[in-house]
């Protein structure tokens, strides 16, 4: 997880006068500012007094990022060094051959090379699967590659060839910094990386050797604002060493990466510039994948440096009006970088003065992603022309202008920081409607500065040409043509005179039936919010008559591209429709674009073959999947007798679950006939384990494409088996491209295994969740925007999605000053959600679901983030752990009385029995406890850790006690796993999955049954049937029927990625205590993923991401309606119906009467849930047997944790009821 906000802030100015103004602009002036901008990692704060000569221009200097003053060492080669590298040298010459000659079989077609461009404006890598090409977006700037070629603006990294630098860019100091190599020769260490010198250098260990891949880390010791990357080879006589393939990657903590540049490196001693998007972090790591010229398995490098993100950056300032004759108010001065002067509108001089508004607009000269801008009113004591309503708008070209954000400022003169969605801009528009204090028709600045971010890299879109598209209703002048023109300038406008009510729908004829997963909505890009689409719906259709809905939700109320994400489906006909309008201006509807999401231009697919030539001729497997009919897979027919002989095979890994219905062949292309295919077989595996076939037959022996068609199936791996050559040639087999078609995935039927509804937007990636008593409406957070967190902002942007109608609101909570990004979370005795910790890491919020309020709770002892809570048995709240936030360590246990006032630290629960054996230590180890109120006021801690714990926050006369309670069977740690008691009564809990590091480790697919007893007594532990799917970030559920639902997660746990994503749901039985596979999710949900249970006895699984400019974002859900709710033949069953319950309020032993309007075999109470982060600490099920029409809830508070709970009646065929909800009371 990164700690720090992933915003680059770029100062552009500061001022501050001594003067004071009794009255307050004229002419429009422009003025540039010939200093380079300062980084800082957020608003910059001035400690210097004012300067006394005001008015004196002051420079603006490039700021340290780094911390310390101790510089890398400079290493002096020995005669030791001299000896090593002439074995070295020796060492490297006899693995030559053997190196050249020992190719691996596997290959992607993912490698690409570096080019540079001009550090100004990023762009990014084409995801087109058959050509590393440039991609274009066609916004208003161009850049310029060093050779000459121009291309369009695009967002992100693109890799390309090599072109060499047309000027050395501005470098970072490294003073203070430190590398870390994951291999070093004696003599020739990691700090020679970095000491200035290019005489050393650092090489990886050859003396034993150590294989590539090689890396290195380099720590700058404080965030900074970089956009490239130089490598320097080795400058002495030898070439052992050099870098070819390589990888870039970024963080802020050191935990979790961003790649964000790949390619090669010619083999030779060149200065080499690799550069990628503006961008803060704090570690940098390289890895060199392979050696350029193939002589070894080793790495070299003279000299590494970063290049200074915003060194290139020169600013300009137009304000409409300045005072230059009473005072030195003019515009220049708010990009100064001096606090003691201001940018005043004209008040002398002819009348009248210029009246409000008032607008200064800053010119980056060149287009970067912004997302914030600041806002420092006048220090020298007056308040005079203080901004009050203000309104930030953006442009690409200085013309045609966006509005971002509108708001009014308080009338004092602390710092103002106003975030907004990332947007592509170079221009940014300040306007200033009036004064804050309404004193007069000024406006007044010390400071603005810009906040820059990462841009998310937009999805490949289908190409709409020929495209048609039709509106129920259009306004003259604003026709539905404008949906599909290309220009963001012109909106499709719904009729408005006369007007016509929602809903609003339009329908695209793509005129050919076209393979997609997903559309993108675009609102109106001009000053204007009317119209805006809130809740909306979208059906497909391949006839225009057959309509099927896939996804439906609310789209957030800016101007944002805003994208929906659905399975993948086949369809010629797409209908979308408006049932709200976002801000409730009115009955409109309005889009500037729509497109749709080509479902297979993202795909990666890897290929392994069985054989390749690669000596005599470079037949390499990879090139069946290159896009380039010109190159061939070639089985080996040179070298060791005997050539391989037939089958051969070769297996594409699309490595993502797709449904595919066809595979085509296109032999070689270069009038040889040699190879080419003829007997065949084609199979299918979702595991590349278990292989389905799908097609056998014969292929004719010339060079036209075959396309082998079969049923759809859901797969991630596609088998081709060449079993013959067509013409009896020979023992080889050629291919010069293997595609893939793909379609609908395959569903199982529902009889049995359930099924997946629509995909629901939210506006907000949802992090955190939590189930409302009061409504059985899900309350969802993500941090202080809708998909990034960073910082301790105190705001937290929060939706709500109600199942009963299908709408999603929007709240952005601020009156507690608390930023609930990675919290503790967990339900009280009384339904409140407590939410504690995370980017503010000492706060309490607490949600009362029926005010509908956020109250401020009390404030933590011990700062933390990442921590896990559990309510109790008397009522109060246990917490523990936590060093994501807040300082690392000494994270004891605090627990929080049953009123919610007040947090007592408890220094006899300390944190370290419970720590896990994570590489990253306490940051990391002391995360996400798997915590479980019980008897007497005790809690049980089941995981993470291998090791398992009893606390009594009562023990010791209230300042805690802890026993161990044994090891969790035969399991490991197990980071990022699940725990769920889904038998309250029984005290049993099954555990699942996870992984020994919280990052980069291979996830287990272990089960276990934990069984409770007495408190304090070491529990049972019985190892089953493991899942079918190792998971990391999974989420479980327990159902009314005592089963457990498993959902998400991925096989090797990388946070932010959705590699090796596990789509297939798991159900476990109790009984059997064995796994069912289920249909698969159409989303991936991995790291910051939710699920719950919900009131209609279906299961929501939604969110994944929140990682800004970032293609993992899903800001979506969808509901799994499990096996329970479906007769044999797929038909709905029907639901038994609780007429009556009462009391609604009852106290542990009590008894409760119900009445059903059939006979009922079993009621399932299951309590309230919230989860974040996998965990879910409120979730448990009590199995009831009904007694003469009524339930007895068990009396033990520790078994029926105090609070609310649902009850479902479930008849003979085990189908659930709607749930009715109970409080039940310890008292």
């Amino acid at each position: 997880m990164m700690r720090a906000a992933s915003l680059v802030c770029l100062v552009l100015a500061a001022s501050f006068t001594a003067a004071r103004c009794s009255l307050e602009t004229s002419d429009s002036n422009t003025v540039s500012n010939p200093h380079k901008a300062a980084v800082l990692d957020g608003p910059r704060r001035y400690g210097a007094p004012p300067l006394k000569q005001p008015h004196r221009s002051a420079k603006l200097e490039e700021q340290p990022i780094s911390g310390g003053v101790h510089k890398g060492e400079t290493y002096q080669r020995k005669l030791k060094a001299a000896n090593e590298d002439k074995k070295e040298k020796k060492d490297e010459q006899s693995n030559k051959e053997q190196m050249v000659n020992a190719k691996p079989p596997v290959a992607s077609h993912k490698q690409t090379s570096d080019f540079h461009v001009l550090p100004v404006v990023p762009i990014r890598e084409s995801k087109n699967r058959k050509s590393p090409t440039v991609t274009e977006l066609n916004v208003a700037d161009n850049i310029k590659l060093t050779n000459g070629t121009t291309f369009g603006t695009t967002f992100g990294t693109t890799f390309g060839r090599e072109i060499a630098a047309a000027a050395s860019p501005q470098m970072l100091d490294r003073t203070g910094w430190t590398v870390v190599a994951d291999s070093s020769q004696a003599g020739f260490p990691a700090s020679n990386l970095i000491d200035s010198s290019t005489a050393s250098f650092w090489h990886s260990q050859y003396d034993p050797q150590q294989n590539l891949p090689h890396t290195f880390v380099i720590d700058m010791k404080a965030l900074a604002s970089i956009q490239g990357l130089t490598y320097l080879p080795r400058q002495d006589a030898s070439f052992n060493g050099n870098v070819g393939q390589h990888s870039v990657e970024l963080s802020s903590d050191g935990a979790t990466w961003s790649q964000v540049a790949t390619g090669t490196y010619a083999d030779d001693k060149t200065l080499k510039q690799t550069t990628f998007p503006l961008s803060s972090a704090r570690y940098v790591r390289f890895t060199a994948l392979t050696e350029a010229g193939g002589r070894g398995s080793w790495a070299t490098a003279a000299d590494i440096n970063l290049i200074d993100g915003t060194s290139s950056v020169s600013l300009t300032i137009t304000v409409d009006s300045e005072e230059t004759t009473a005072y030195a108010g003019q515009g220049s001065n708010a990009i100064d970088g001096n606090i003691g002067t201001i940018w005043h509108t004209r008040f002398s001089g002819a009348t009248p003065i210029p009246a409000h508004p008032h607008t200064a607009v800053i010119d980056l000269a060149a287009t970067y992603g912004i997302s914030k801008l600041t806002y420092t009113p006048r220090q020298d004591g007056s308040p005079n022309g203080n901004i009050g309503l203000y309104s930030i708008d953006t442009s690409l070209d200085g013309t045609a202008w966006t509005n971002v954000v509108q708001g009014t400022f308080p009338d004092n003169n602390a710092v103002k920081v106003v975030d907004f969605a990332a947007t592509p801009a170079r221009y940014v528009r300040l306007t200033a409607q009036s004064e804050a204090g309404g004193r007069g028709p000024w406006t007044t600045a010390a400071e603005f500065s810009v906040g820059f971010a990462t841009l998310p890299v937009p999805s490949p879109t289908l190409d709409r040409t020929g495209w048609t598209v039709v509106a129920d209703s259009s306004q003259a002048g604003f026709p539905a043509s404008n949906l599909i023109d290309s220009s963001t300038a012109t909106i499709w406008h719904s009729q408005y005179d006369p007007q016509q009510n929602l809903p609003h729908n339009f329908v695209i004829d793509l005129k050919a039936l076209a393979s997609f997963n997903g559309l993108t909505y675009l609102p109106r890009q001009d000053a204007s919010f009317n119209g805006n689409v809130g809740q909306h719906s979208i059906e497909l259709s391949t006839d225009g008559t057959t309509w099927s809905q896939v996804a439906a939700g609310t789209y957030a109320d800016d101007k944002t591209l805003k994208q929906t994400t659905f399975p993948l489906s086949s369809a010629r006909y797409v209908r979308f429709t408006a049932l709200t309008e976002a801000g409730g201006r009115g009955s409109w509807a309005t889009a500037a674009d729509i497109n749709l999401i080509d479902a297979t231009s993202s795909v990666n697919f890897d290929i392994t073959v069985d054989s390749e030539e690669t000596t005599a001729y470079a037949g390499q497997g990879s090139n069946a999947i290159d896009g380039n009919t010109g190159t061939i897979w070639h089985t080996r027919f040179s070298g060791a007798t005997p050539i391989p002989a037939h089958p051969h095979s070769a297996v594409i890994d699309m490595n993502a679950m797709y449904g595919v219905s066809a595979l085509s062949y296109t032999p070689r292309q270069d009038g040889g006939l040699n190879g080419n295919i003829g007997q065949h077989s084609i199979d299918t595996s979702l595991d590349g384990t278990i292989w389905t076939n799908v097609a056998r037959g014969a292929f004719r022996d010339d060079n036209t494409v075959k396309v082998v068609k079969f049923a759809t199936q859901s797969a991630r791996y596609v088998r081709l088996t060449a079993l013959s050559e067509a013409g009896n040639r020979g023992p080889w087999t050629t291919a010069a491209e293997i595609g893939i078609t793909f379609t609908t995935p395959f569903m199982p039927p529902t009889a049995g295994l359930g099924q997946w509804g629509i995909t629901i937007d939210f506006p907000i990636v949802p992090v955190a969740a939590v189930l409302l008593p009061a409504t059985g409406k899900m309350l969802t957070w993500s941090s202080y925007t809708n998909d990034n967190f960073g910082g301790d902002s105190g705001i937290t942007v929060t939706s709500t999605y109600d199942p009963a109608t299908g709408t999603v609101s929007q709240r952005t909570v601020t009156n507690t000053g608390h930023d609930m990004f990675c919290p503790g979370l967990n339900l009280d005795s009384t339904g409140r959600a407590i939410v504690t910790g995370g980017d503010n890491s000492q706060q309490t919020s607490i949600y009362d679901p029926v005010q509908d309020a956020w109250l401020t709770g009390p404030v933590l002892n011990i700062p933390r983030g990442y921590q896990a809570s559990t309510a109790m048995s008397d009522g109060r709240t246990f917490m523990i752990g936590g060093s994501w936030s807040g300082g690392q360590g000494g994270k004891i246990g605090e627990v929080l009385n049953a009123a919610g006032t007040v947090w007592t630290t408890l220094p006899g629960c300390p944190v370290t029995p419970m720590l896990t054996a994570d590489v990253q230590g306490v940051y990391r180890s002391d995360n996400h406890g798997w915590l479980f109120g019980w008897k007497d006021g005790w809690v049980f801690q089941a995981g993470p850790s291998k090791a398992m714990n009893w606390y009594n926050p009562s023990g010791n006369s209230g300042t805690g006690f802890t026993s161990v309670a044994g090891m969790r069977g035969s399991d490991g740690d197990a980071m990022n796993g699940n725990a769920v008691m889904y038998d309250a009564v029984a005290g049993l809990i099954l555990t699942l999955g996870g992984a020994p590091n919280y990052v980069d480790s291979d996830a287990t697919a272990n089960a276990n049954i934990i069984q409770l007893g007495a408190p304090g007594v070491a529990p049972t532990v019985t190892g089953v049937n493991p899942m079918w799917n190792a998971r990391a970030f999974a989420n479980a559920v327990v159902l009314p029927d005592g089963k457990v639902f498993v959902t998400g997660g991925q096989t090797y746990a990388a946070p932010f990625s959705d590699d090796r994503s596990v789509f297939e749901p798991e159900l476990w039985d109790p009984v059997t205590r064995s796994f069912t596979r289920l249909p698969l999710q159409a989303i991936p949900r991995n790291y910051h993923s939710v699920a719950l249970l919900m009131t209609d006895a279906t299961v929501f699984s939604g969110g994944g991401g929140l990682c800004g400019a970032c293609d993992t974002n899903h800001f979506d859900g969808q509901v799994y309606r499990p096996p329970y709710l479906f007769n044999i033949d797929g038909s709905a069953a029907t639901r038994p119906t609780i007429l009556s319950l009462a009391p609604a309020a009852v106290r542990v032993g009590g008894t409760v009467t119900i009445t059903a309007d059939q006979p009922i075999t079993t009621f399932s109470l299951i309590r309230y849930g919230s989860a974040t982060h996998t965990v879910d600490t409120d979730q448990r099920r009590i199995a009831l047997a009904p007694a003469g029409g009524s339930i007895t809830i068990p009396a033990d508070s520790g078994v029926a944790i105090p609070g609310y709970w649902m009850v479902f009646a479930l008849n003979a065929a085990g189908t659930p009821s709607l749930a009715k909800t109970i409080l039940i009371t310890a008292t």
